[in-house]
């Protein structure tokens, strides 16, 4: 529906579409002052009047869920983790071989949202491992987990 004095009589027409066509009503109520909206009743106290509308921006914690990506994979040598996590969020990341061990730890803490952690194929006592899937976990500290298959070829 769209709202308007198109005759000029100091009243608004409402217009509206039906199965027959465009349908108008003249209101012959005075039609007050203030700005209109063009749309019949369209803000939020349902009053058709620009001036009632609320406006503004509420702040609110934008919870962005965990993602990340593992290129390349398969990898030669290294390989890089791509993360989005909150800002300031700690995020643990750990690589497990196939039978659960763990072969190496990664954290990263970073003011940015985003991060790049390089895993260069060896284990915590820096010796490079085996050739063979491996799992990279990631946790967060709101306790978001997230794994991704990795495959280390020669």
């Amino acid at each position: 529906p769209a709202i308007e004095d198109v005759d000029n009589d100091a009243d608004l027409e409402i217009f509206f579409g039906n199965v027959n066509g465009v349908s108008a009503i003249d209101n012959k109520e005075q039609r007050g002052y203030g700005t209109y909206w063009n749309m019949f009743r369209c803000n939020p106290r349902r009053t058709g009047n620009l001036d009632d509308a609320e406006t503004g921006v509420e702040e609110s914690d934008i919870t962005r869920p965990l993602l990340f990506k593992v290129y390349p994979n398969p990898f030669k040598g290294s390989t890089r983790i791509f993360l989005t996590a909150q800002r300031n969020q700690k995020v643990d990341i750990a690589i497990y071989n196939i039978v659960g061990q763990k072969v190496k730890d990664l954290s990263s803490i970073s003011k940015e949202t985003y991060r790049i952690v390089t895993w260069n194929g060896k284990n915590n006592h820096d010796k490079p491992v085996p050739t063979g899937v491996y799992f990279c976990v990631v946790n967060t500290d709101k306790g978001e987990e997230v794994v991704k298959k990795l495959i280390k070829i020669e």
